[in-house]
């Protein structure tokens, strides 16, 4: 079994540190894989949050990002668009929770 990394982004770096601290608080998410954080440099300090790197033990895992990340976002109905991107380069740009956009995720993102 392959690794699946998917990076989460959003143009909002405090909506991005709040789901960061979501999806690390959830245990089922935290058993799915490894969560990290990536932050741009400038000047030689580290920057706004860029990115969320999730590496996932296998394709299934990605089930367990997006429940916590529909949670996430119900939660926050006013939430920014949410952009994620496997490491094939495909991505999908989410705006909501819908199971449709869900299931959309899942379709192209996920290790078929």
């Amino acid at each position: 079994m392959r690794d699946v990394r998917i990076a989460v982004s959003c143009p909002d770096e405090l909506a991005l540190q709040d789901l960061y601290r979501w999806l690390r608080a959830d245990a089922d998410v935290m058993r799915a894989g490894d969560v990290t954080a990536r932050a741009r440099h400038t000047g030689g300090t580290m920057g706004a949050l860029e990115v969320v790197d999730i590496v996932l033990t296998h394709a299934i895992a990605l089930s367990s990002v997006l429940v916590a990340y529909a949670s996430w976002r119900t939660a926050r109905p006013k939430a920014p668009t949410i952009t994620f991107k496997n490491d094939k380069g495909i991505t999908v740009t989410a705006t909501d929770a819908s199971p449709e956009t869900i299931e959309t995720i899942i379709e192209a993102l996920g290790d078929n």
